[in-house]
């Protein structure tokens, strides 16, 4: 989604993929994008920031969440934390 885009809620910011999924980064409420921190197909840490959205308030989420991430496609299993590669 290029900077400046006007975003509907559904409307997908971004597609991230790890090791076992792909999954898209939803909008929650109408807004505009107004930064995005990395290019396509940049590899990044988790915990980085992917983009801003400029919601308005009267529009904007009510809580805590300001985004969904949505699993497209599982990739391969994922496996519990803790335990050991087969």
């Amino acid at each position: 989604m290029p900077e400046g885009a006007s975003l509907k809620p559904g409307d997908v910011i971004a597609v991230v993929e790890n090791w076992w999924a792909r999954m898209a980064l939803k909008a929650l409420a109408p807004g505009v994008l107004t930064k995005t921190f990395f290019d396509r197909n940049t590899s990044i840490k988790e915990g980085d920031p992917l983009a801003i959205m400029v919601c308005d308030p009267e529009n904007g989420p009510r809580d805590a969440a300001t985004c969904e991430l949505t699993i497209i496609e599982h990739i391969r299993p994922s496996r519990p934390e803790n335990s050991e590669p087969s």
